[in-house]
């Protein structure tokens, strides 16, 4: 289990990231932490439904992403 705040601590370099366990309103949650050169330390949660696992992230923040990877 990594709270939030130790992983900003782990993730100092641009593009260093870690797959962490953590506890929200006691239920156990993978997330994706990652440091991005531009926004900084971010962190998205994997969901795992019907056996294939998926990342949980805004709509639009996903957009964004997607037209920059174009």
């Amino acid at each position: 289990m990594r709270p939030r705040k130790e992983v900003t601590t782990l993730l100092k370099q641009s593009g260093s990231w870690l797959v962490r366990m953590t506890d929200k309103d006691g239920t156990l949650m993978l997330v994706l932490s990652y440091h991005d050169p531009v926004k900084g330390i971010r962190h998205l949660t994997l969901e795992s439904a019907n056996k294939r696992w998926s990342l949980q992230c805004p709509q639009k923040e996903q957009e964004k992403e997607m037209q920059g990877l174009r």
